[in-house]
């Protein structure tokens, strides 16, 4: 793995969570749902890039990207957090059970 790499992903990562922190005193309220949205689907990307992801995260990635790249309707992101939400914590408790 090439370290060097990473840390300019994930220091490229911290720059836009720091500019999206500071955009958000300014920027309409339901903004910050999607600039966290945003976020989890930069987070997949490095996981990608990087080999540390599988294909539970890739399937997440889709969706999520469906959402970050598509049309900037006014539709609330609510039921699809609800929905991936629920897929995130089934996977990760399927998961912790294969560990023990």
């Amino acid at each position: 793995m090439n370290t060097d790499s990473l840390r300019d992903d994930l220091l490229s990562l911290v720059g836009f969570l720091l500019t999206s922190a500071q955009g958000l005193n300014h920027e309409p309220i339901d903004y910050g749902t999607f600039r966290l949205l945003d976020a989890s689907g930069r987070v997949l990307e490095i996981m990608q890039k990087y080999e540390l992801g599988d294909e539970f995260t890739a399937q997440l990635q889709a969706q999520i990207d469906e959402k970050r790249f598509g049309s900037m309707s006014s539709e609330s992101l609510e039921p699809f957090l609800q929905h991936v939400i629920l897929q995130y914590t089934a996977e990760i408790k399927r998961r912790l059970d294969n560990q023990n």
